[in-house]
């Protein structure tokens, strides 16, 4: 049968000429179901800044917790360290991509888990509280590639990203093991964000809020024993 759980979220955005900063908060808990006697808590701070030369730097913040500690918790509710849903975070996650009325163009941030992207297959932990931080350094490749004769707009859509990420995942948080737990990845990334206004007149889809990412971890703190940190 179904797990009864219940769902809360609420998002907070402010936004300027060069600065853009997103607060979210989520809460969820089973509802009188003993399959789910749990409540989950998380937050998440998103802020990009505009910066010269067509650059933008970008940080992310997530802290989460579940209670309790000692109970069997439903599968797929603890916390990942690097969580799939995240990977698509970097610009903005809308509530809905559809439309194009004022309400399906307010931003509505997804707060799902912690990101590390470089731990992923058999280094993803797994656990009940977890914290990470992210830093992003971005630009668009049009600076020298726009100057190429007539084949210089076909990389308008293009972008790379210099990424770091931080953070843990645990069953029970304490400073004594911080250095144990705190796992760190860097490497580069590359984006491509289409310039078209609607793919299709019809559903409305607005391509201009839909971003293709692929990140490259070169760097790894704590890697596979039989893997360099390199």
């Amino acid at each position: 049968a179904p797990l009864a759980r219940g769902y809360a979220a609420y998002t907070l955005r402010l936004e300027s000429v060069h600065h853009a900063a997103t607060v979210a908060g989520v809460i969820e808990a089973g509802l009188g179901d003993p399959r789910t006697t749990y409540s989950k808590i998380a937050g998440q701070i998103n802020d990009r800044i505009t910066l010269p030369g067509d650059w933008s730097l970008f940080t992310r913040f997530f802290g989460g917790s579940m209670q309790p500690i000692g109970a069997t918790m439903p599968s797929g509710t603890a916390f990942a360290l690097s969580s799939p849903s995240e990977v698509d975070h970097q610009i903005d996650l809308y509530g809905s991509n559809f439309g194009t009325g004022l309400r399906d163009k307010i931003r509505n941030v997804a707060v799902g888990g912690p990101m590390v992207r470089g731990y992923t297959g058999a280094l993803n932990a797994e656990g009940r509280v977890a914290v990470s931080g992210t830093l992003e350094l971005a630009t668009r490749t049009t600076g020298v590639l726009r100057m190429i004769p007539v084949l210089g707009r076909l990389f308008d859509p293009f972008g790379l990203v210099f990424f770091g990420d931080a953070g843990l995942v645990t069953n029970a948080f304490c400073t004594c093991s911080l250095k144990q737990e705190l796992r760190a990845d860097a490497g580069i990334g590359f984006r491509y964000k289409s310039g078209e206004r609607h793919l299709n007149p019809i559903t409305g889809l607005d391509a201009e809020r839909t971003e293709l990412q692929l990140d490259l971890p070169l760097y790894l703190d704590h890697p596979a024993p039989s893997d360099a940190r390199l």
